[in-house]
């Protein structure tokens, strides 16, 4: 059987992944996640990350992604 490798790589000062193997937390059940456009509200996102902008200003994110800003919806 063969294996697939891939690397999750980390933007340094948000800790942003676009996979979270392994967890519950991703983007899609975070409280800043803005499901009508698959962005982040987050403010500290918008401050620190280096991705993508949607024209709103609200950082791209992958819905199964994950950040060291996470909050469970409330």
């Amino acid at each position: 059987m063969a294996k697939f490798a891939f690397s999750i790589i980390k933007e340094p000062k948000t800790g942003y992944q676009s996979h979270h193997p392994g967890s519950s937390e991703h983007c899609f059940n975070c409280s800043k996640f803005n499901r009508e456009e698959s962005g982040c509200t987050g403010e500290k996102m918008k401050e620190l990350s280096k991705r993508p902008r949607l024209p709103n200003g609200d950082i791209k994110v992958h819905p199964v992604a994950y950040c060291r800003f996470w909050e469970a919806e409330k």
